[in-house]
Formats: structure tokens, C-alpha cells, sequence
């Protein structure tokens, strides 16, 4: 008989608690941070290679320094699982129309960027790059890219999860919302690179995200 009762008082017991744990789950869940990430602005810019006052060849001294195209992108975070996100990727997507010697190109320019630690609630900056030789081959030496020539959309991917995008467009392109894949661009292979590609890897180093090393 002891037997008999101590077996049901442990199934009491045991639907009791399986009970209490179904009730709560619900609360419990709504009350986990979620992870909400904004891109708040894009910004493009035109930089100078960076001189480390130093040379590796006699004849590359006096050479002047040509423009880089910088493409910044500022994101905000808020919600990350104990204030830190493990990493974070951004989708990057450029197209620029190029007019030269009376010809109309449209290219396209893509590349994925991907970050690691990154601080929950403060602002995060992220940037990559189109080398000025793609600029020269593309576009009139004697004028830099318009910015009205430009167009900037980015995806944030947190765990291959899109959690936020924007798109910049200061020349008002009309473009369908999938004109990534229309057969008329003209894809641009390596054209749009990381800080990590680039001589700009160590410049205002602490003021980006930090780079998943490869």
C-alpha cells in the first residue's frame, strides 16, 4: 500500500510542476529581451590613400594620392542576449551608373561583411570600399562618381536571420525593389572590399565594428 501512494504523490507532484511550468512559459517568453537592430544612416565619402610615411620602392615616393569611394553604414543596437551579440553580418549592395566616352554602364557592386562583439544600445559603424583604379577604369579620370549616380542598400543578417535594412538613394533612381537581379547590370567581381583589403584596415581602427577574422 505504501508502495501505491508514494507512486501517486510523485505523479501529483510531477503534473503539478509540469503544469506550473506550462503556465509560466508564455510570461517567461514575452519577457526576453528581443534583439532589434536599426541602420540609421549611409553615408558615402571620398578619402585619400593614407600615407604611412614610409615606401617599399625608391620610385613610389612623390606619387600622389589617389580617392578611395567609402561607403559607412551607422546601425544601432538594442536587446542582445546578455548586452553582447556574437557576430553580425552585413549584406552590401552598390550600383553606380557609370557614363563614359558615351557609352551608359550600370555596375554592381556587392560584398558581405561580417563582425564579431559587438555592444549592445550604442551606435556601430561599418564601411567598405571601391579602390580608386575601379574608379579610373570605370569612370571619367577627371570626375569622381556623382553620388546621384549612386544607389546603397544594405542587409543586416544577425544568426542568417535579416533583422534590418535601408536603402540610399540621394538621385532618386527608379529600380524595382529586386534590382540586384536584373540581367542588365553589370556585375563588378572584388570591386567593392572590406577595411581588411585595404590600406584603411588600421586607420580609426577602435571607431568600427571589428572584423570576424577570415
Amino acid at each position: 500500500m505504501k508502495t501505491k501512494h508514494h507512486s501517486k504523490y510523485l505523479l501529483f507532484f510531477a503534473a503539478m510542476f509540469l503544469g506550473l511550468a506550462m503556465t509560466a512559459s508564455p510570461a517567461w517568453a514575452q519577457r526576453r529581451p528581443v534583439l532589434r537592430v536599426e541602420v540609421d544612416d549611409i553615408e558615402i565619402n571620398e578619402t585619400r590613400t593614407p600615407s604611412f610615411g614610409e615606401s617599399s620602392h625608391r620610385r613610389a615616393r612623390g606619387r600622389p594620392a589617389n580617392d578611395w569611394l567609402q561607403f559607412v553604414a551607422k546601425l544601432t543596437t538594442e536587446g542582445a542576449p546578455n548586452e553582447w551579440l556574437d557576430e553580425l553580418t552585413i549584406h552590401w549592395h552598390v550600383l553606380m551608373v557609370s557614363e563614359r566616352r558615351g557609352e551608359t554602364r550600370r555596375l554592381y557592386f556587392q560584398t558581405s561583411t561580417t563582425y564579431i562583439d559587438i555592444k549592445d544600445d550604442s551606435d556601430h559603424y561599418a564601411a567598405v570600399y571601391i579602390r580608386p583604379d575601379t574608379l579610373v577604369r570605370y569612370f571619367d579620370e577627371r570626375r569622381s562618381p556623382r553620388p546621384r549616380d549612386m544607389l546603397v542598400y544594405v542587409e543586416v543578417r544577425a544568426n542568417n536571420v535579416p533583422v534590418a535594412e535601408k536603402t540610399h538613394n540621394p538621385g532618386r533612381m527608379n529600380v524595382p525593389d529586386d534590382w540586384q537581379r536584373s540581367p542588365r547590370l553589370e556585375r563588378i567581381e572584388s570591386g567593392l572590399l572590406a577595411p581588411n583589403k585595404t590600406p584603411f584596415q588600421w586607420i580609426d581602427y577602435e571607431f568600427y565594428m571589428t572584423l570576424k577574422p577570415e
